[in-house]
């Protein structure tokens, strides 16, 4: 990005001197064509010309990026790289959803070897009790 040059700003005289007005109350105010009025006269101009570059400069980018977004959507490529990650994303997704039902599956097979060996357990306490 380029540096603007503000410079102007800080060294700009009092727009009292420039206008050639006094601070006391009774003396009339008049503009007087003077050093400091051309002086404060070129720092004006000179701010607007440097905001005329500006904003030249802001047009043509603008039209920069409105050109490459108007070719964006009619380039084939464009149109079937876009369809490329939709695919790519719904088969991410669907390998996910398998993932995770195998890790379920194989959670419940677990749970269900406990709950056999559990049975197995209670099933033998009962049949040495029967046997007694």
């Amino acid at each position: 990005m380029e540096h603007l040059d503000v410079s102007i700003l800080n060294t700009a005289p009092d727009i009292r001197d420039c206008l050639g007005m006094s601070d006391a109350v009774g003396d009339v105010n008049t503009v007087q064509q003077s050093a400091p009025t051309f002086n404060f006269k070129d720092h004006v101009d000179g701010i607007v010309s440097q905001v005329d570059e500006i904003e030249e400069k802001l047009n043509g980018v603008t039209q920069f990026y409105s050109s490459l977004t108007k070719k964006q959507p009619n380039s084939g490529k464009g149109g079937s790289a876009g369809k490329e990650r939709e695919r790519e994303k719904q088969f991410l997704s669907f390998k996910r959803q398998q993932q995770e039902a195998a890790k379920r599956e194989s959670s419940s097979a677990k749970r269900m070897q406990e709950l056999m060996r559990q049975f197995s357990t209670i099933l033998r306490q009962a049949i040495a009790i029967l046997q007694l």
